[in-house]
């Protein structure tokens, strides 16, 4: 692996953290990250598809818990 690869895992690591408001020494992990970005790309696929007609407010709980799915509580 060359420095160049090392540097921009780092980087895109550290991207990751100010996206989500994560402060120095606050436990953090990127496959939440991974899993939550997933689970959204997931979701807002199934609600693009639903028939015409059907609304779904993407502000509710229980989206936004869905959302959260297979991350751990930190």
């Amino acid at each position: 692996m060359t420095p160049y690869h090392i540097h921009t895992a780092l980087t895109a690591v550290n991207v990751a953290k100010v996206e989500q408001g994560v402060k120095a020494g606050e436990p953090f992990s990127m496959a939440n990250i991974k899993a939550l970005y997933y689970n959204k790309l997931l979701l807002d696929r199934f609600i693009l598809i639903l028939p015409k007609g059907v609304e779904l407010d993407k502000n509710l709980p229980k989206i936004r818990e869905l959302y959260q799915f297979g991350c751990n509580a930190a």
